[in-house]
């Protein structure tokens, strides 16, 4: 024996849910903050504390797995010089 429950009939039933027939994205969630929407625009992303989390902490293993410093003969003034600012900073050759 196969018993159904289609989800459609369920979703509308005033015994089930508050004006199921109205779109009340608000009842399908308890923490409002963690849901984007289409307003948040194209680069609202729930996702992006865990990516910026994950860049920082590459970062700080790659910084302290690694000892950095300029090749010989370089101090960084011109690395630094020859940087432009723009939207984005551009830094000239390395």
């Amino acid at each position: 024996m196969t018993l159904m429950c289609p989800q459609y009939v369920l979703g509308r039933d005033e015994q089930i849910y508050e004006r199921p027939k109205e779109s009340l994205p608000e009842r399908w969630h308890l923490h409002p903050e963690v849901v984007s929407t289409p307003r948040d625009g194209p680069y609202g992303c729930i996702g992006k504390p865990l990516a910026l989390l994950t860049l920082r902490n590459t970062l700080v293993r790659l910084v302290t797995m690694f000892d950095f410093e300029f090749a010989p003969g370089e101090d960084g003034t011109a690395f630094e010089g020859k940087a432009k600012d723009r939207f984005t900073m551009g830094y000239g050759d390395l």
